[in-house]
């Protein structure tokens, strides 16, 4: 808005006129009516009018949590995050998006805690992307560090402790090979399921996985993407298992691009969700609970289980064995075995 003014028109009243910038680069001229033939009137109106435009013009200059949260949410995305963050933040862009972070008080945090009305450890997971927005906003130098509200984070949930036995592993997976039965290829299902319970990868990372970092002659896969940022949950090498490797080979064979030597040539074939196929596969067994996670679990603990040493474990997880220990460490007593074995 430039050169607020005023002038009388026709009927004896004053407008304001003022001029606006056009999406073009042009102006327009813009009139306002007072509704007063009185100038001190009119004086009192054009100095209200002038008073909130630089009010909402500064509002706007200001980006809100939802601006910034689209930026947030955009460059998550080009990382290749899980669909569970995304999940989150457009969750809390959704809720807080209109407020700037000064506007967030302890009121709407109670607020926003009445109303997802969930788990002390879901509630956390929801604020925690909230907070890494904030931060995506203080580190890019859009909003000042003074401004971002203190946060009394809800306490952490105990780590979830679903996992098949050893005999409903091996079913699982039998149940997943018998889908490719027939079939002319391994199917998707086939190949997803297959490499998440002998690896313990992240769903993610086998959808993110492209065949030219799987090495069939050193008998390895190799999940780390030198396209993605580095983040707390490191991707590793892993070892192809004896139950994994005929699978994979046949994969290979059976690849639809071979000739392709480029980053696009995915072992899924493409890079999109498991989950349609996945959900679909599960709904129709016993198997409804295990989601692709509890696979993770199940590689994990029945490794514990088996007596493998727990920074092998580890290593296989990407995790630290400190990690490892106090979320599979009940499944593998045996370093107690000499505490409670001492007077023999």
């Amino acid at each position: 808005m430039l050169n607020p003014r005023l002038k009388k028109n026709r009927s004896g009243r004053y407008e304001i006129r003022y001029s606006e910038q056009q999406s073009d680069g042009t102006y327009r001229t813009r009139t306002q009516t007072t509704w007063t033939a009185s100038l001190n009137e009119a004086q009192i109106v054009l100095a209200e009018f002038i008073l909130q435009e630089k009010e909402a013009t500064a509002l706007v200059s200001k980006p809100t949590i939802a601006m910034v949260g689209e930026q947030y949410k955009a460059t998550a995305l080009a990382r290749g995050v899980t669909d569970s963050q995304i999940h989150d933040a457009e969750l809390v862009i959704k809720f807080f998006g209109k407020l700037l972070p000064e506007n967030v008080t302890p009121a709407i945090f109670l607020k926003f805690r009445l109303f997802r009305n969930v788990k002390d450890g879901t509630l956390r997971r929801n604020l925690s992307v909230l907070n890494t927005i904030f931060k995506f906003g203080v580190n890019h130098k859009i909003w000042k560090i003074h401004d971002i509200p203190y946060m009394e984070m809800p306490p952490a949930g105990a780590p979830r402790d679903t996992w098949m036995d050893e005999d409903q592993e091996a079913d699982f997976l039998a149940l997943a090979i018998k889908d490719s039965e027939g079939e002319p290829r391994v199917t998707r299902l086939t190949r997803f399921i297959a490499v998440g319970v002998d690896t313990a990868a992240r769903k993610s990372a086998i959808c993110g996985l492209t065949w030219d970092r799987i090495h069939l002659k050193s008998g390895q896969i190799d999940f780390r993407d030198v396209n993605l940022k580095l983040s707390k949950k490191r991707r590793v090498p892993v070892p192809i298992s004896d139950r994994l490797m005929p699978i994979m080979e046949r994969a290979y064979r059976e690849r639809l691009h071979p000739e392709r030597k480029d980053e696009l040539n995915f072992f899924l074939d493409h890079n999109g969700s498991a989950r349609s196929v996945y959900d679909g596969f599960t709904g129709k067994t016993q198997y409804k609970w295990v989601t692709p996670h509890v696979m993770r679990h199940t590689s994990a603990t029945l490794m514990l289980r088996a007596g493998i040493p727990i920074w092998e474990v580890a290593g296989v997880l990407g995790d630290t064995v400190q990690t490892v220990q106090k979320v599979y460490g009940h499944h593998c007593p045996d370093h107690l075995v000499n505490a409670v074995n001492r007077r023999m």
